[in-house]
């Protein structure tokens, strides 16, 4: 944090990919609580990087993490992941 600015880090699945990635999958929790796909996305779009995301690795995205809070969802003995797996779902729908 500092006087003008705040950097979110998120160190769960660290790993390297396209910067329009992050930003795509923050859309996934904005969704999960309460915003639409297209509300999500325009906050999505307000991260320089969205503009170099393809739209071919957009729809791929969302296909694959619907596949994966699928699983997630499956193997969890609770319903922590529930809302992420219905957002990752509705994500890959509003893509298609």
């Amino acid at each position: 944090m500092s006087a003008d600015r705040a950097l979110l880090v998120d160190w769960g699945w660290a790993s390297t990919g396209a910067a329009w990635i992050d930003p795509a999958l923050w859309l996934l929790w904005l969704v999960a609580h309460g915003h639409t796909c297209d509300q999500a996305e325009r906050a999505a779009a307000a991260h320089p990087a969205w503009e170099l995301a393809p739209t071919e690795g957009l729809n791929a995205l969302a296909r694959v993490q619907r596949r994966l809070w699928d699983s997630i969802a499956a193997e969890s003995t609770d319903d922590w992941a529930t809302p992420v797996q219905e957002a990752a779902r509705s994500w890959e729908e509003h893509r298609r």
